[in-house]
């Protein structure tokens, strides 16, 4: 596979086996991609059949929703897997365009038991950290062979020994989904980046790394140039959003009247500063444990204490991509830190460091980084 062009396959998604290669005739006319941490992003393929060589039969068993998957692969790694949702045929251009979201899409369909296992389902998980936490809820939602179409294709790394002083109770009258249970300890005060990683086994099947920061996911290093002879960034946009700012955060849990359990926080009040910006969110009801709550309170404040600034520029997929065995360099991802020189810039500051919060492409040679503000090292 040459290193600037994508190769598009079709796996099973529980198995990760190839069921076709999308080459040649069958390859897609156009794609639009996106991979993130702490979400879920999405993709769009677009096949034209006209030429292909595939029977009628074989479309409709590649393009069956959430049994099968589109993958993208750049020089023997993927990029992007899909799960596939959906599609859309177009019968006077015989156009074929099939709607795909990651893999964290499934965590919203699947609770921490199955169907028939409901006696079983309560979990008590403790003397976990943050990250042992999260792993234990992707390992119950996708692992334990409580049927044959259960478990899936996950990697968990360094799962056993991820102790710690935390403790949930996740009784199984509540049906809580495992998205939900996820994203609880993904927000939490010092919680960790999520981020599942497509990559291929050494038997040629899909998995998906699950990546876990504590709290911050990082990876291989990115240096930008913008505002140059030759830039190696081109398209910068900034875009600032500050209808979610907060000063004071309640959380509300399990309980009501008098006896509703709850936790505050709020930022230091400065004359002449943001006004008294106060928010109440119950989406916590589940939880009793005050310090929990009052956890979740912090963290809140703290996400949204200062506008939210996504600072946004189009790159050379090839560098982005690019490995170097001898420093370990796999190839950038989601959380990988990434600086961007803009010198000259009438807004932005000459160098901007950043975090990646996610990848976005299409089947160009160029991607697109969506980078989070750091405070200057």
């Amino acid at each position: 596979m040459s290193d600037e062009v994508y190769t598009t396959l079709i796996t099973a998604t529980q198995s990760g086996s190839i069921l076709a290669p999308m080459l040649e005739m069958e390859a897609p006319s156009s794609c639009r991609w996106a991979t993130r941490m702490n979400g879920i992003d999405t993709g769009q393929h677009t096949f034209h059949l006209g030429p292909s060589e595939y029977s009628r039969s074989d479309w409709h068993e590649l393009i069956r929703p959430w049994q099968n998957t589109i993958d993208l692969d750049w020089n023997g790694r993927l990029q992007y897997s899909g799960v596939i949702m959906g599609w859309h045929w177009n019968e006077d251009t015989e156009e074929l365009t099939v709607a795909t979201a990651e893999i964290r899409s499934i965590l919203a369909r699947r609770l921490l038991f199955g169907v028939g296992t409901y006696e079983f389902g309560t979990r008590i998980l403790e003397n976990r950290s943050l990250p042992g936490l999260a792993y234990q809820i992707i390992w119950y939602a996708t692992q334990g062979g409580l049927s044959a179409v259960w478990d899936l294709p996950f990697y968990f790394p360094a799962f056993l020994p991820d102790f710690g002083p935390e403790r949930r109770e996740y009784w199984n009258y509540a049906f809580q989904d495992a998205e939900q249970l996820l994203s609880e300890i993904q927000d939490t005060k010092n919680g960790p980046d999520v981020h599942f990683q497509p990559r291929w086994t050494p038997a040629n099947r899909r998995e998906w790394n699950i990546r876990l920061g504590a709290p911050a996911l990082t990876g291989p290093m990115r240096e930008y140039h913008a505002n140059v002879a030759e830039p190696d960034a081109w398209n910068v946009r900034d875009d600032g959003e500050g209808q979610e700012m907060v000063t004071g955060v309640f959380t509300l849990g399990d309980g009501s009247g008098i006896l509703l359990p709850h936790g505050e926080a709020a930022t230091v009040a400065v004359p002449g500063g943001v006004p008294s910006l106060d928010v109440t969110n119950e989406d916590y009801k589940d939880i009793s444990d005050l310090n929990v709550l009052r956890a979740h309170a912090e963290a809140e404040r703290d996400a949204h204490d200062e506008p939210t600034s996504q600072l946004t520029f189009d790159t050379h997929a090839s560098a982005w991509f690019a490995r170097n065995s001898s420093t370990g360099d796999e190839g950038a991802l989601p959380g990988s830190p990434v600086r961007l020189w803009t010198p000259g810039s009438k807004w932005l500051d000459d160098r901007n460091d950043l975090i990646c919060m996610g990848v976005s492409g299409d089947l160009t040679p160029v991607v697109s980084i969506e980078g989070q503000r750091q405070e200057a090292a």
